[in-house]
């Protein structure tokens, strides 16, 4: 308790989230006192069912608040050092962007089919992190400066549109 008080007071961003949602605090408590591995933010987005676009915002909010308030909390109370608060806000990052892009794909999939090359070949969009996220140093107040690459030109096998078509409405989506 004296932690959270004491990082409420150091950050109003901090103390007017949880005014606003006072679960956060339960959890935080159950929290404070393990360092944040990639796993535990790994198992807390894989037990929400993601099946619209509604559900995906909300479980990508949700992670991104829990992670991110426990990582304040602990880094505002000397509870852990800055490779733990960078790795912590590079994963939600990581895990945000492969959880989008797996279920945007998915989506855009349903309605143009797979991309694939001349020879029938599934192709693939490439993200690339730059900055503070390819350097794995992102912190609390970091944006994400993304590249998006993809393999071959080609088309989709369903309702046919080219591959930089299909990959710009999926790189949109994603971001």
């Amino acid at each position: 308790n004296n932690a959270i008080n004491y990082a409420k007071l150091q950050s109003k961003f901090l103390s007017d989230l949880l005014t606003s949602k006072p679960d956060l605090i339960k959890s935080c408590k159950q929290n404070l006192k393990k360092d944040i591995k990639r796993s535990h933010i790994e198992s807390f987005i894989q037990g929400r069912p993601i099946d619209n676009i509604d559900s995906l915002k909300k479980s990508l909010r949700e992670m991104r608040e829990h992670f991110f308030v426990i990582s304040l909390i602990r880094d505002l109370n000397n509870l852990c050092d800055l490779s733990e608060v960078f790795d912590t806000h590079t994963n939600l990052a990581e895990i945000a962007l492969e959880i989008s892009y797996a279920y945007h794909l998915k989506e855009l999939t349903k309605e143009y089919g797979r991309p694939l090359n001349e020879d029938g070949k599934k192709q693939n969009l490439i993200i690339i992190g730059m900055g503070k996220l390819g350097g794995k140093e992102l912190n609390p107040s970091s944006d994400i400066d993304l590249v998006f690459l993809y393999d071959e030109q080609g088309q989709t096998n369903k309702k046919s549109i080219s591959n930089q078509d299909f990959f710009t409405k999926l790189s949109k989506c994603i971001i």
